[in-house]
C-alpha cells in the first residue's frame, strides 16, 4: 500500500519512514505550494494538504486512507483518470485554467466531477 497518512516532522530530522512523519509516497518532504491565499494546496492525487512531493506523489489511497486514489500519473508524469483521460493541471491548481480549449480535461481528479477541481473537492484534507 503507498498512501501518504501519518505525522509530519521537518526535513532534515535525519530519520525516514512513517514513525519519522515523512509520508510513504514519497522519501523526501521539500516545501509544500501554497495557493494564492498562502494555504497548502491540495494533492492532485492523494488530496492531502500534508508537507510532500506533489510533484511525484504517487499514493493509491487518499491522504486520510478513507479509499482508493481515482487517478494516477502516467510516466511523463501528467494526471491520469481510469478512463486513461489525461486532466489539465492548472484546472487542479488553486487559480484554475482559464482556457476553453480543453474542457473535456477539466474535471476533479480526487472524483471526477467538472463542477470543482481537487482544491475544492470535499475529499479534499480540510484546512
Amino acid at each position: 500500500m503507498n498512501d501518504c497518512r501519518g505525522r509530519w516532522s521537518e526535513p532534515g530530522s535525519g530519520s525516514r519512514g512513517r514513525d519519522s512523519g515523512y509520508p510513504s509516497c514519497t522519501r523526501v518532504s521539500p516545501p509544500f505550494p501554497a495557493g494564492a491565499s498562502g494555504k497548502a494546496s491540495a494533492c492532485t492525487i492523494c488530496l492531502g494538504r500534508h508537507r510532500h512531493s506533489i510533484a511525484t506523489c504517487a499514493a493509491d489511497r487518499f491522504w486520510d486512507n478513507s479509499g482508493r486514489t481515482r487517478c494516477t500519473r502516467n510516466g511523463s508524469g501528467q494526471i491520469v483518470t481510469p478512463e486513461n483521460q489525461i486532466l489539465c493541471i492548472d484546472w487542479q491548481r488553486p487559480n484554475g485554467c482559464r482556457s476553453t480549449s480543453h474542457d473535456v480535461r477539466h474535471e476533479c481528479s480526487g472524483c471526477g466531477k467538472k463542477m470543482h477541481s481537487a482544491q475544492a473537492c470535499p475529499r479534499a484534507e480540510k484546512l
